[in-house]
């Protein structure tokens, strides 16, 4: 009985992602048994720490061994302006990946661990029944097919790359995989980001279950009472008679002031470490859109040039950025939404006439907490993450390859 509690928590559910994420110097923590309760937490080793540490070495030595080789041996035939802008891409894709380890292992390191103690704490409340415990279970799911796309997506591209381009030296199948690995671990951060904004979604959606339940909307006309699943401080509330509803309200108030700082301890950790991302994203989609351009001129020019493999190339690189960016940007969008919408059920409520007067109030005061607490994914304060910034993004890059597409 202990070992199927201690599988079904939100511990359980990312191992898939902690494993992968700390292969790469992303996780500097590991798993350890409670031995009161049997419950798995995270805790801090001077291992964890210097594997990062390694990682960031590496990914410093690939970055200038990588300058180094395109200077030497790439760039002497491509026009001046590829070279700046494959300078600048290079630039971004290991800074981001720098920056991430750097933060990671220093001022981030507490975060993710107490990220998930509040989210646990949140979920006793949220997540009593045995069925409810199926939810672990799918995002444990989403997470293994998530990381097994990504594997096929990046393994075949990284394939491609290489039987098109790799020159048959040691030094250039070093760079590929150094790329490689720094693609690799940006594309770790988002997932990452994306998956811990999925988690508090689907809390926030379970709170609207149950503001939105049909007993509930029978309740607004005429308050029969039945029994609600919902626990604070670890005491089950009940509605058995008439005049307890604020009692689950007030609950319901906890938790979700308990989100609310789930939510800033997530843009806390991944704040500066996305807005990298995102600075990533953007440049690289410019710098292959413009380098593909240009080498579609060559191929039309000589239909049977090789250059054709760097417009196949650059146009799925090009997708696959894409889809990081929409990814980040829908998931933010719709979890404010969803939190969003807590106030919409919650003046509903209010509007009942057959509400006790406790219970009005309790619903008010949530309310306002609600307006007061409204939540926004902003990286470092930068921008915000949602459809809006998407499509402003959207006009930034076309802007920017007109602009480098007129330049001689």
């Amino acid at each position: 009985m202990k070992q199927m509690l201690t599988t079904r928590d939100i511990y359980s559910a990312v191992k898939p992602l902690y494993y992968v994420s700390k292969a790469f110097g992303l996780a500097p923590f590991s798993y350890k048994k409670n031995k009161e309760n049997g419950s798995e937490d995270f805790g801090f080793t001077c291992v964890d720490i210097v594997w990062t540490v390694m990682w960031l070495i590496g990914f410093a030595v690939g970055f200038t061994l990588h300058v180094s080789h395109d200077i030497l041996y790439k760039q002497q035939d491509m026009p001046t302006k590829i070279c700046i802008a494959l300078d600048i891409y290079l630039i971004s894709l290991y800074l981001t990946s720098i920056t991430s380890l750097i933060m990671g292992v220093t001022v981030n390191r507490q975060k993710l661990p107490q990220l998930f103690a509040k989210v646990s704490e949140v979920d006793q409340t949220l997540f009593q029944n045995p069925e409810d415990k199926r939810v672990f279970k799918k995002a444990r799911l989403c997470l293994i097919i998530q990381l097994v796309i990504l594997t096929v997506v990046l393994g075949f591209l990284q394939c491609y790359n290489v039987y098109s381009f790799y020159d048959g030296t040691l030094w250039g199948i070093v760079v590929m995989i150094s790329e490689n690995f720094s693609y690799l671990l940006n594309t770790l951060v988002t997932i990452q980001f994306v998956n811990a904004v999925l988690m508090l979604k689907k809390r926030y959606a379970r709170i609207n279950r149950l503001l939105s339940d049909s007993e509930y909307r029978n309740m607004w006309s005429d308050v029969k009472v039945i029994e609600v699943v919902v626990v604070s401080n670890n005491t089950a509330l009940k509605r058995p008679e008439n005049g307890k509803e604020e009692e689950l309200f007030r609950a319901l108030r906890v938790i979700h002031c308990e989100l609310h700082e789930a939510v800033t301890l997530v843009m806390s950790n991944y704040g500066f470490p996305i807005f990298m991302v995102t600075f990533w994203i953007f440049i690289t989609i410019v710098f292959v859109l413009y380098y593909g351009l240009f080498f579609l001129q060559v191929v039309i020019s000589s239909p049977t040039s090789a250059e054709q493999h760097e417009v196949v190339l650059s146009l799925c690189w090009c997708v696959f950025c894409i889809a990081l960016l929409i990814s980040v940007t829908v998931t933010c969008h719709v979890t404010t939404q969803e939190a969003n919408l807590t106030l919409i059920l919650v003046q509903k409520l209010i509007l009942c006439c057959d509400l006790q007067n406790d219970t009005v109030k309790e619903l008010a005061d949530f309310s306002t907490q609600l307006s007061n607490m409204r939540i926004e994914f902003s990286p470092s304060g930068f921008f915000t993450l949602n459809l809006s910034f998407l499509y402003a993004m959207t006009g930034v890059i076309c802007s920017h390859i007109i602009i480098l597409a007129s330049l001689n």
